[in-house]
């Protein structure tokens, strides 16, 4: 192994080592603060259909899983919940796949469980299933117009 590569991951983990609780305590506060300012971002000044544009959607013309999330969350928030609904059906596997990960960094900074390879063949699984929707709503078919938004 290249001695700069092996000098770099020792420095990197001297730094993360010092840094742990930080971090932990970062990893813990900042998603549901993050949520909460969305949210109330969404809920009192969004309007749909003047929000930012999806870069995918705009310039590749293609469907990602994340279109129409925007939209979702705000007739979520504003009780309109088929109508969110149908903004993006793929909420059904996107909001557990958060929690999911959620939950791991919760059991990693609060009770010190190590994070091991089931957890990443479950988001393997998850972002698997996530790539086929967008394919999948992407396709010019009547049958599927119900996954798009």
């Amino acid at each position: 192994m290249n001695l700069t590569i092996v000098i770099s991951r020792i420095l990197l983990k001297s730094i993360i080592n010092k840094n742990i609780k930080i971090i932990k305590i970062a990893a813990v506060i900042l998603p549901p603060i993050v949520a909460l300012a969305v949210a109330i971002y969404i809920k009192f000044y969004y309007t749909p259909g003047h929000g930012i544009s999806c870069f995918t959607h705009k310039y590749l013309n293609f469907y990602c899983m994340g279109c129409g999330s925007t939209r979702q969350m705000y007739y979520a928030l504003n009780g309109e919940f088929l109508k969110a609904f149908k903004m993006n059906v793929g909420c059904i596997v996107i909001y557990p796949t958060y929690l999911y990960l959620y939950y791991i960094i919760l059991r990693w900074a609060i009770k010190n469980k190590k994070i091991d390879y089931s957890h990443a063949y479950v988001i393997a699984a998850l972002a698997l299933i996530l790539s086929l929707y967008s394919i999948v709503r992407n396709i010019p078919l009547d049958a599927l117009d119900f996954l798009r938004p």
